[in-house]
């Protein structure tokens, strides 16, 4: 895009893409975005929802980040099975990160970090900040988010089912 042209905020900060990472693990993974690619995920997206989440999104609440124009979706593939997921949506310049999710069976090797880097390159150039919150006994989740630059702004006491505080977290862009 040039300098100076006007897109609407959902244009600019995000786009489709699918882009071919190697790096995670052998074979053919992929990162892909876009509401209309990301539909085709969707019932695996809520499966995997329903048995990684004690309170899981309902199907209502993905369809309605899929239709609206300032959300961002991206789902990792490998060998065109659905490894993970992330939901996003942007207010202003900011994005709210409100959903990163992957598999149980393919969790620390490397994924959610391919996730997470491949939807914050594609905000950094048009977003402020990335906001999010994350349970504070999710250990794995808050290392990822903080070798990435998060840092917790705000502690919010016994927000979740279990009883543990949620830490809001922001990355400055």
């Amino acid at each position: 895009m040039k300098e100076g042209q006007d897109r609407s905020p959902a244009q600019y900060y995000f786009y489709d893409m699918t882009t071919s990472i190697s790096s995670c693990e052998p074979g053919s993974v992929e990162l892909v975005s876009g509401s209309k690619r990301i539909t085709a995920f969707l019932d695996a997206i809520c499966t995997l929802e329903a048995a990684t989440f004690g309170v899981p999104w309902k199907r209502i609440d993905f369809v309605n980040d899929l239709e609206s124009a300032d959300s961002c979706c991206m789902a990792l593939l490998s060998g065109g099975i659905l490894v993970g997921y992330l939901f996003a949506k942007a207010v202003l310049d900011e994005i709210c990160l409100n959903k990163i999710c992957v598999a149980a069976s393919w969790q620390g090797r490397g994924f959610g970090k391919t996730l997470l880097a491949g939807f914050i390159d594609s905000v950094k150039k048009s977003s402020a900040r990335v906001f999010l919150e994350v349970d504070s006994t999710n250990t794995p989740a808050v290392r990822l988010y903080s070798g990435f630059g998060f840092r917790t702004v705000r502690i919010r006491n016994a927000i979740y089912e279990s009883g543990a505080d949620g830490l809001e977290m922001v990355l400055e862009l």
